[in-house]
């Protein structure tokens, strides 16, 4: 898949750049054989071996999340909280890097380092502490082009422009959190939300364990001729969670999943325990109405396990994230769980439909147990499989990247427009 002399070439290349940016264009067509063990080009998930019995995982301290580079969500952001290399992928029509930058963000032409935040990880499989990027539609122009960059714990939050190249500006800079919400817990968490604009421009700042959990807008205004943008106030300032949902959880998640536009939902969750939270909202308001609760998670989804994941999803291929696509990573050893969720046009029914064979989609390992790690007593390594959707082929928020960090694996598979089928052909 890779010419040898690039390989030696690219690493020539990282060493002597250690710290800098360098433009590291590269190309992988699209096949259909499995990936797993390989990572993503010039970008390592840790380990060099996948996981077989008695290879423990490297520290699973990479994290990748979808971004758009102008033309829809069709780009994959990598980045290592420990090497502190940051990659951007093309991930349509096949793999090309964009652009990779080491030692961290080029911010202004300054490196922003992140790579000591590992150490304030709490948990790596959740996400639990260091550094954080989502991508983000400032503008509300459709386009999630902008990063929020922030750092549990600091207060620590950064709002950065795309200049090009991996190159950012950095709009605002904060110590003290955002919007009066001050990020001094390891497990914040921060998600892009639509209040009601029709655009995912606001941000949900929850707090797991405690209850807080915040809604905060940009309203900018002007000072005489002076635009003041960003200028962030909080809507929502909530203690106690959020539609019922009381977020006393460690371990709580909250997605939000798309129904219209302006009337986004959310679902609330609490992995091991059952309980499970379907809130819909009205646009343009603060309340959240609970349609759906349960103790037990989903019918055929319980929610059993610590390890069990969430995630909003386009199960249609029409540019939706209506959907909730449920897996369990490390199912009794095998190929995991899967579960799609549909909210039923804003009822308390919901519908599910289970994946089946998934096509080629079970071709990815999905052994990656976060918690429990049998050949070394049961001790906790956190490298665990992650999945997020994003747009590959042209049908929607669609595809999906599995990944593993810590075992050096990752897998693409793109959805076959066949409803109600959820086949995949796997293409990296």
């Amino acid at each position: 898949m890779k010419d040898t002399r690039y390989l030696v070439w690219s690493l020539f290349i990282l060493v002597l750049a250690a710290g800098c940016q360098k433009k590291l264009p590269s190309s992988i067509t699209v096949n259909s054989q499995p990936k797993g063990g390989v990572g993503l080009p010039g970008f390592s998930l840790g380990s060099p071996t996948p996981e077989p019995v008695g290879i423990k995982p490297s520290i699973p301290s990479q994290r990748i999340i979808p971004y758009d580079n102008g033309n829809g969500m069709t780009c994959l952001l990598a980045y290592d909280l420990v090497s502190e290399q940051v990659t951007l992928y093309q991930a349509q029509g096949g793999l090309t890097t964009l652009w990779t930058t080491l030692g961290g963000l080029n911010i202004d032409g300054t490196p922003f380092h992140f790579g000591e935040s590992v150490y304030r990880c709490v948990d790596e499989f959740a996400e639990i502490g260091g550094t954080h990027i989502i991508a983000f539609d400032f503008e509300g122009s459709g386009h999630a082009n902008y990063l929020l960059l922030y750092i549990p714990t600091t207060g620590i939050v950064k709002l950065l422009k795309p200049m090009g190249g991996g190159l950012w500006h950095s709009l605002m800079s904060s110590t003290t959190g955002i919007g009066g919400y001050d990020l001094k817990s390891a497990y914040d968490k921060i998600i892009a939300y639509d209040l009601g604009s029709g655009y995912k421009n606001s941000l949900l700042c929850y707090r797991p364990g405690n209850g807080n959990c915040w809604l905060i807008q940009n309203q900018p205004y002007y000072v005489g001729p002076v635009l003041v943008n960003p200028n962030w106030v909080a809507v929502v300032k909530g203690s106690s969670g959020i539609g019922g949902y009381d977020l006393k959880g460690f371990d709580d998640q909250i997605i939000a999943v798309d129904n219209t536009p302006g009337n986004m939902d959310l679902l609330c969750y609490r992995p091991y325990y059952g309980n499970l939270w379907y809130l819909s909202h009205q646009a343009n308001t603060t309340l959240w109405t609970a349609r759906y609760s349960s103790g037990s998670g989903f019918p055929g989804f319980g929610l059993l396990y610590r390890k069990d994941r969430i995630i909003p999803y386009d199960a249609d291929g029409v540019g939706t994230q209506n959907w909730m696509l449920c897996y369990t990573p490390g199912w009794n050893g095998n190929n995991g769980l899967f579960k799609f969720i549909h909210n039923a046009n804003g009822s308390v029914s919901l519908t599910s439909r289970t994946l089946g064979d998934g096509g080629q989609f079970k071709l990815y390992p999905m052994t990656a147990d976060p918690y429990v790690n049998p050949p070394y007593g049961g001790t906790a390594t956190y490298a665990g499989d992650h999945i997020l959707g994003y747009n590959g082929n042209g049908l929607g928020l669609s595809s999906l990247l599995c990944y593993a960090p810590g075992y050096n694996v990752a897998d693409i598979f793109w959805f076959n427009s066949t409803f109600d089928q959820e086949t995949y052909t796997e293409v990296y």
